[in-house]
């Protein structure tokens, strides 16, 4: 039989546990949800990296295609987001810009931004700048 004295110290060594316990689960529950967002933030960066990499390849495919005709878009739709793409020509060679964007219902989008440069002659890349 357990005497009084010993049952107050059972409560309180249990007390304490659970204490010990609950702290140590609000850590764990605050990492992971920390992880996931900087996984979603990760995701929704590469969407829009890869946003602005379709609008430098359709203007490679354009250049190509239509010769000096094309010079660029504007709010394109892709999947999850749009891009944008301008194009510059300088002497022999052309710059092109693409922007890509990632829209979100809570925020008002992430952004990723390419800048390439091609020669005119046979529309080789020379440049590829990420930023």
């Amino acid at each position: 039989m357990i005497s009084k004295g010993e049952q107050g110290s059972f409560y309180i060594l249990s007390a304490m546990i659970c204490t010990i316990l609950a702290i140590l689960s609000c850590m764990l529950i605050s990492n992971i949800s920390s992880e996931y967002l900087k996984c979603k933030q990760m995701e929704e960066r590469l969407i829009a990296f890869n946003l602005a990499e379709a609008g430098i390849e359709k203007a490679i495919w354009k250049l190509k295609k239509d010769g000096s005709n094309y010079k660029g878009e504007e709010d394109t739709h892709l999947g999850r987001g749009i891009f944008s793409v301008k194009l510059e020509e300088k002497d022999d060679r052309i710059f092109i810009t693409s922007i890509g964007y990632f829209f979100n219902q809570k925020k008002p989008g992430i952004r990723e931004k390419i800048k390439v440069v091609i020669r005119k002659e046979d529309l080789k890349i020379e440049l590829w700048e990420q930023g």
